[in-house]
């Protein structure tokens, strides 16, 4: 504009003109670029105020859409209705809009009132389906990465012990083929396989097709199904059980009790879609109800042992399904808020040198806008009313213990007794940092462990020294043999 930076009273003039008009149509960015137009007193910096105006305006939006998200942590935390549900909604969203386009217009014809009327229909429903598209996408980016990253543990390489590189879906074919000697079960059979694995595919709700394993001791082979000693294994969320199986069964011979794996949903051979907090639960009752019908176990000889994520599944089906059974939760989060706080601070560490000072109720409020449900493992170790065991690391770098450990949150307020819990040890360098995975066999504190689970089922601590692993494996060999003397007589 001629002479704007020589006349100021005209400069101001239209300067003030821009910005009122520009606030009486709630146009942020023009009013913006006006003022800093007015103030920085040259004409060549439009395009940088017009830059300016239009970050300001983005920032305000990306603040608009956080303040509209982050209310939804506070809402009621309903289950994700079915698809007729759905439908039903978008409805209501057409028939709204239709009335509101049809008042908006109504000094029009009517000709083109249905022609608006149609296309902004047409539009909104175009927006709400991208809307919902966009969701969905985001909640499996979150689910994949976050909440649940062994959905996609099949998809990476894994080194096998001779140095060969494969992908872990065939790592996984190969470990399975060897480890099940026993056709894959349905849901209420039978298998009196000692020493070894069994395979079982339980049926959930829907397309729901939870797979497991389990693997009984020869020490509980000798009692009546009901009289047997059990732990139902909860994996952490990266974690997928054919991996481990080595470890299970390590662990099943130290304690002398069976052991029940599991993947989740989505996870290797367990059929599924994660969609909410409810769901990991819903697959874990899939799992125990089996062991208390077809294995004929009882709850309270069935411990929930349950690792990170898996530790606040297992509090929470206890809390729901059998609350005077035992409980184990090790290296497990008070509630999947500070969970995920605990994580988003480590990863803006590793990529910014820095954590971020992101308030918790920020990532709290992002989080529940996609996955629902806060696994709230403090109220419901507080529901249990059997033995319980927790399991915590003062250098975890997961789940720091400071604001999102279960145990800290515990013992804080005096919730939880001395011989409740279990501090783990190999500080500093022994934990080669990874003193939240690391394998309970690796830590000092492992026949303290194994001693005190052993009690919560009323058995003795006789199991766990090498002498006593060398005996049960005599044990099962002893008892396969007459297996198959007994089968090949018949």
């Amino acid at each position: 504009m001629p002479g704007l930076e020589n006349d100021e009273a005209l400069k101001w003039v239209v300067v003030a003109t821009v910005v009122i008009y520009a606030f009486t149509i709630r146009d942020l960015m023009m009013a913006s670029a006006a003022f800093a137009i007015g103030v920085l007193d040259l004409q060549v910096v439009l395009l940088w105020a017009c830059f300016a105006g239009g970050l300001f305006g983005a920032v305000l939006n990306i603040i608009g859409g956080l303040v509209c998200l982050l209310p939804l942590q506070f809402f009621p935390a309903n289950k994700v209705d079915d698809e007729k549900m759905n439908k039903y909604r978008y409805m209501m969203i057409a028939l709204w809009w239709t009335v509101f386009a049809w008042m908006i217009f109504l000094d029009y014809s009517l000709i083109f009132r249905l022609v608006i009327v149609l296309l902004s229909l047409l539009l909104v429903m175009i927006l709400v389906h991208l809307g919902v598209k966009m969701r969905a996408f985001i909640a499996e980016q979150v689910i994949g990465s976050l909440v649940l990253p062994a959905i996609s543990t099949p998809k990476m390489d894994v080194m096998l012990p001779n140095g060969q590189r494969v992908k872990a879906k065939q790592a996984i074919t190969q470990i399975r083929a060897a480890a099940f000697s026993t056709p894959d079960l349905e849901l209420g059979q039978r298998h009196s396989g000692v020493g070894t694995w069994t395979n079982v595919k339980l049926p959930g709700n829907g397309s729901v097709r939870i797979d497991g394993a389990y693997w009984v001791h020869p020490a509980q082979a000798v009692h009546p199904p009901e009289e047997q000693r059990w732990i139902l294994w909860f994996l952490g969320n990266g974690e997928v059980y054919e991996m481990m199986m080595p470890d299970f069964e390590s662990m099943a011979k130290a304690s002398g009790m069976n052991i029940y794996l599991f993947n989740y949903r989505g996870v290797s051979h367990s059929q599924g879609e994660l969609v909410q907090a409810w769901d990991l639960v819903d697959d874990g009752r899939v799992c125990i109800e089996y062991m208390t019908s077809s294995l004929a176990a009882r709850p309270e000889f069935v411990i929930l042992f349950g690792h990170s994520i898996g530790g606040a599944v297992a509090a929470q089906l206890r809390a729901d399904h059998s609350p005077h059974g035992p409980l184990v939760v090790d290296r497990t989060f008070k509630d999947l808020g500070s969970a995920a706080h605990s994580v988003f601070g480590m990863l803006s560490k590793a990529i910014a040198g820095s954590e971020l000072p992101i308030p918790k109720f920020v990532v709290v409020g992002l989080l529940s806008s996609v996955f629902k449900g806060s696994m709230d493992t403090l109220k419901a170790w507080r529901a249990v009313t059997g033995p319980r065991l927790a399991l915590y690391h003062l250098e975890d770098a997961i789940i720091k213990y400071e604001g999102s450990s279960i145990h800290a949150a515990l013992d804080k307020t005096g919730s939880i007794a001395d011989n409740e819990a279990v501090k783990l040890g190999l500080d500093g360098e022994a934990g080669a940092n990874n003193h939240h995975n690391l394998p309970l066999e690796r830590f000092p504190e492992f026949q303290t462990i194994i001693t005190k689970i052993r009690k919560m089922v009323g058995l003795t601590p006789i199991f766990g020294t090498p002498s006593q692993e060398h005996d049960m494996d005599n044990m099962v060999q002893q008892h396969n043999l007459h297996r198959t003397g007994s089968s090949s007589g018949r």
